[in-house]
């Protein structure tokens, strides 16, 4: 018995690695947390970042279509590249994504891409 999880706070991000290696299960850097907090707080409602990840390398979007959206299956959605729809939420329903699955108007996308692609990923969406 003991613990099953260990989660620390780290002061200094460049320490979060290291505390990784030496079997905590969880960093959580202080300035991180509390620039994620910023960012949700700031972000348009329909086009959110809902968290960063790698010390800011990636970030988790939250894009919700809106009610004018064509049917479109995933696979067919010409997205930019470094970006996952992981997750789609629609009407109270999670689903995991494949290549055939229907997009739809007033979906919540859960999407995975990095820093540097984030704008774009947004703006991509904004255009439809």
């Amino acid at each position: 018995s003991g613990a099953k999880k260990v989660i620390s706070r780290v002061s200094k991000s460049a320490n979060l690695k290291l505390f990784e290696k030496v079997g905590v299960d969880v960093a959580v850097s202080t300035k991180s947390a509390a620039v994620n907090e910023i960012k949700h707080s700031i972000v348009e409602a329909d086009r959110g970042i809902l968290s960063t990840v790698e010390m800011g390398q990636g970030e988790i979007l939250k894009i919700t279509l809106n009610e004018k959206f064509k049917d479109i299956q995933l696979k067919d959605l010409k997205i930019p590249k470094n970006t996952i729809v992981a997750i789609i939420e629609r009407a109270r329903k999670v689903i995991i994504p494949k290549g055939i699955t229907l997009i739809r108007p007033c979906d919540a996308l859960i999407i995975f891409t990095t820093y540097e692609n984030s704008s774009r990923v947004k703006e991509f969406f904004e255009a439809l």
